[in-house]
């Protein structure tokens, strides 16, 4: 995205606060729940780690319609572990804590470029940093929520870098997680039908993502080979009665504020992307074809749009912010506010729920 240059700033970086106070806070966190891993005061159910195991090849699809990005990850992640003589558990904490904390100050910093810092900025860096969805790291998710940020980020960027670029980004996300279509999909149909909003004239914008498109689906279909319709064929469909829509552990308020992100013409492509991947998510739900089990026992499909979500509502946010005055400029600060403490009530919910009993999160330390 071009970046806004406002004439003044409140706060001229968010990473003073971001790394003084929010990353310990969330560093605190993880720690806690690593002693209560440690002691087993944990409710496991909650926080699944290491479920599935080892998969049978290293490039291979597997069940459930799962690509080979995700066999790699997984053998990986069991090499590691026996390498170093520790449960594998212990490396999906640590590595996706990594990738989690990664990706949070990814958009950090992506929000002090595009947004000029100051108030914008830290709004996204108090949104992204204690957000719910990071305390539960599950096998793939983190690295795969990392690189469909990192994509969004490429994408919304674009045409500054070459199509193959954009084309690796895409194709590195949907190959770890195929739920990335959901969202990468209708952000890519945006720009090939609309030009998008980005600078370098929407020819031109059109011109590159449908050469991306292209490069993707060639290397998808490739990937295809691997045993895709083999794993179509083991069975696709429901897995027991119509399931409930469920959120998640994702913030209902953050999702709604997308629906204002999409009224500005800025920020409506990747806004309705996003919007694209829940409706689908909840549809497949509703069908059973994905878990929609309620909080605090729910999946975590949510979390891999969570940081590209935080992006766009404070690109919204940021938008309203440089060109709003008085009463206007007030009720968005509100509305900020409001965000942010919904967004860290739940964290703490979230935290309360991964422990067998809310009085040891203090008793580990």
């Amino acid at each position: 995205m071009e970046e806004h240059r406002p004439g003044s700033r409140l706060i001229h970086s968010p990473w003073p606060l971001t790394l003084g106070l929010l990353v310990p806070l969330w560093l605190l966190g993880q720690r806690q729940v690593w002693r209560a891993l440690e002691m087993g005061v944990v409710k496991r159910p909650v926080l699944e780690l290491w479920v599935h195991g080892p998969q049978p090849g290293w490039f291979d699809w597997v069940p459930f319609i799962h690509p080979p990005g995700y066999s790699l990850f997984m053998n990986s992640v069991d090499a590691i572990a026996r390498g170093a003589d520790v449960a594998p558990s212990s490396v999906i904490f640590w590595l996706g804590g990594a990738c989690a904390l990664g990706t949070r100050l990814l958009v950090v910093e992506i929000a002090r470029r595009w947004f000029g810092g100051g108030a914008p900025a830290l709004f996204v860096a108090a949104l992204v940093i204690l957000d719910p969805q990071g305390l539960r790291p599950f096998e793939h998710y983190p690295l795969a929520a990392l690189l469909i940020t990192l994509a969004v980020v490429v994408l919304c960027w674009r045409p500054r870098g070459p199509p193959w670029v954009a084309a690796l980004a895409v194709f590195a996300a949907v190959e770890v997680h195929l739920s990335a279509w959901f969202v990468l999909g209708p952000l890519l149909g945006w720009d090939v039908l609309t030009g998008g909003t980005k600078s370098g004239g929407k020819g031109l914008v059109r011109r590159q993502t449908a050469t991306t498109l292209v490069m993707v689906l060639g290397a998808f279909g490739a990937s295809a080979l691997f045993g895709l319709v083999e794993v179509l064929d083991f069975g696709g469909g429901p897995k027991g009665d119509p399931g409930s829509p469920s959120v998640e552990w994702a913030n209902p308020l953050l999702i709604a504020a997308l629906l204002i992100a999409a009224a500005a013409p800025f920020w409506r492509g990747p806004a309705l992307a996003i919007l694209v991947f829940c409706g689908i998510t909840w549809g497949l739900q509703a069908l059973q074809l994905a878990d929609g089990s309620p909080f605090p026992y729910s999946l975590h499909y949510f979390e891999l749009i969570a940081m590209p979500m935080a992006l766009v509502v404070g690109g919204a946010f940021a938008t309203g912010w440089h060109r709003a005055r008085g009463a206007k400029k007030a009720a968005l600060g509100v509305a900020a506010v409001i965000l942010v403490l919904s967004q860290w009530v739940l964290f703490g919910r979230g935290l309360l729920e991964i422990f067998a009993q809310a009085r040891w999160i203090l008793m580990v330390g």
